[in-house]
């Protein structure tokens, strides 16, 4: 059942001038309008299919075409609701429908029975809606018109306004009275568009979209797993360029301001001369901490020459020698590839700290539509994700992505991490 957010809710029913002052109205109306100019269009279907009655066709054949066109134009008018219903509801089976109907085959479509309900749905839509909502909006102009009419009298017709059988306004105290039940006309269509967008809202939602099953709390969650991680991928980028443009250049500065301030004191080899020497020393170091620190927030490398170039530099800069073996034959996204990088960077690091490896293997290869990325060591094994190795983030990293994380690490090694994602999923994702 569609209800409109609690504070409109609560403004409507217990604050009426409020709701007048809020949003409701507008996104009511807005829903009343276009169903009106939906259903106009959708009209002149059973409109062409009544002029051949009048041609000598049977009145069967004659409903048997409207009902087939009405058919036809049943799917594609459903998802254009599924997109209205947005105005009124925060309902968020409105973006699962939207975007899972993208996926649904027409055989699919027929055999769920979806094509029957949103059959059932143009059919309401065409012959009640529409005359509902065009209804709505004529009264609603009517009173409109009556409202603005002393400024019609004053400015466009001073002599004589012809109400037809209501009556004549000869002058503008005359319209006042019109007026003043043109306004009260105008806010009781206020409150009649926002429930009729309430009750063709809820009936859509009813009909249009799936009902709440474990299947669709779960996709909930991981779409919004999902935006929690690119969420705070953007921060851990923000943060990279801020410390990279702003900390880093000026403690450069500050390292270049000390080198020449040394060489200047260097001839005099006096106490100050050393102790700026040490400050430059201190500043260099901390620089060189600093960049290490952005590189592994967000590396540069990944985003401006990719996955395959930035898993070079991690092996180029681990003290344990690695053989790369990376073969991609389809461009990765974003998220799958900052996935990689931070498997292949963790896991290096663990073979650094913990494995006495000797030598290092990091392999990436397409299959199918999985990719398999794979790193292992010839080190002592031993490894356990439980013991706080880091491999848990990762792992719930590589879930998200619909992908799977495996470790095998025996006594004695050695020790094999795999990470096997579907990149087709995760580029639907991004």
């Amino acid at each position: 059942m569609v209800t409109p957010p609690p504070n409109e809710r609560r403004a409507r029913i217990g604050h009426p001038v409020r709701f007048l002052a809020s949003a409701g109205p507008w996104h009511s109306f807005a829903y009343v309008i276009t169903g009106a100019g939906i259903g106009s269009l959708l009209l002149l279907a059973p409109a062409a299919a009544m002029l051949g009655e009048y041609s000598q066709s049977p009145a069967t054949a004659t409903a048997v075409l409207a009902i087939l066109i009405l058919f036809l134009v049943a799917r594609p008018l459903a998802s254009i609701e599924r997109t209205r219903l947005t105005l009124t509801t925060r309902n968020r089976s409105v973006n699962y429908a939207r975007k899972d109907e993208k996926k649904v085959s027409y055989c699919e479509y027929v055999r769920r029975g979806r094509a029957f309900r949103e059959l059932a749905y143009a059919v309401v839509f065409t012959s009640l809606f529409t005359f509902l909502n065009l209804g709505l909006l004529g009264v609603t102009f009517f009173c409109i018109a009556l409202t603005i009419l002393p400024a019609v009298v004053v400015f466009v017709a001073p002599d004589t306004v012809m109400l037809g059988s209501i009556g004549t306004v000869d002058h503008v105290g005359d319209s006042l009275p019109f007026a003043a039940a043109g306004v009260v006309g105008a806010i009781t269509c206020i409150y009649l568009a926002s429930l009729s967008a309430a009750g063709q809202a809820a009936f859509a939602t009813f009909v249009l979209l799936p009902k709440s099953t474990p299947q669709n709390k779960v996709q909930e969650l991981t779409l919004s797993r999902a935006r929690l991680v690119s969420t705070f991928d953007a921060e851990r980028q923000k943060i990279e360029r801020d410390l990279h443009d702003g900390a880093q250049q000026r403690l450069l500065a500050v390292s270049l301001t000390l080198k020449l301030a040394g060489l200047e004191l260097q001839e005099h080899q006096s106490a100050s001369a050393r102790l700026v020497g040490k400050a430059q020393r201190e500043a260099q170091q901390a620089l060189t901490e600093l960049r290490e620190l952005v590189r592994g927030i967000h590396p540069r490398v990944l985003t401006e020459r990719g996955v395959e170039a930035a898993i070079e530099d991690l092996a180029t800069r681990c003290p344990v020698p690695v053989e790369v073996d990376v073969l991609l034959s389809t461009p990765l996204t974003p998220s799958v590839e900052r996935a990689v990088y931070y498997l292949v960077s963790e896991a290096l690091t663990n073979v650094v700290k913990h494995g006495s490896a000797t030598l290092t293997q990091v392999s990436a290869a397409m299959y199918g539509e999985r990719l398999h990325v794979t790193v292992s060591d010839d080190g002592v094994g031993g490894a356990d994700s439980a013991k706080g190795s880091g491999l848990n983030g990762l792992a719930d990293r590589i879930a998200v992505l619909d992908g799977r994380l495996t470790l095998t690490s025996p006594p004695g090694g050695p020790t094999i991490l795999t990470a096997e994602i579907p990149v087709g999923q995760a580029a639907e994702r991004d």
